[in-house]
């Protein structure tokens, strides 16, 4: 199993390598660029705890998101490209998140 460590899986450090080799007549490589952390905020999150007692009818499209996890980020204004790539960077997180939790959740 791969655990973040390059030196352990000769394949990633040889991809890496080979493509900054690759790339690096044309502009400047950065291998292994460390990213700094942030601390972001999901407007609404909501995990699904219990299915809606609500009926649907009440609630109309609401009540469909409402029958599993959800993010939701409103907007006032039209959507920009980089705000709708912000959000799935949010929900890419979040879904780690849980797939750690739940991994760590298997192991005793």
């Amino acid at each position: 199993m791969y655990s973040g460590n390059d030196d352990e899986v000769p394949h990633y450090q040889f991809a890496k390598d080979y493509l900054k080799e690759l790339l690096s007549p044309l502009g400047t490589v950065e291998p292994s660029r460390k990213l700094a952390e942030e601390i972001r905020e999901i407007d609404v999150y909501y995990p699904l705890s219990l299915p809606p007692t609500i009926p649907g009818q009440a609630l109309g499209l609401l009540w469909r998101f409402a029958a599993t996890s959800a993010l939701f980020e409103p907007f006032r204004n039209a959507v920009k490209t980089t705000e709708v790539l912000s959000y799935m960077s949010k929900l890419f997180d979040v879904y780690a998140q849980m797939e750690r939790q739940a991994k760590s959740d298997r192991t005793p």
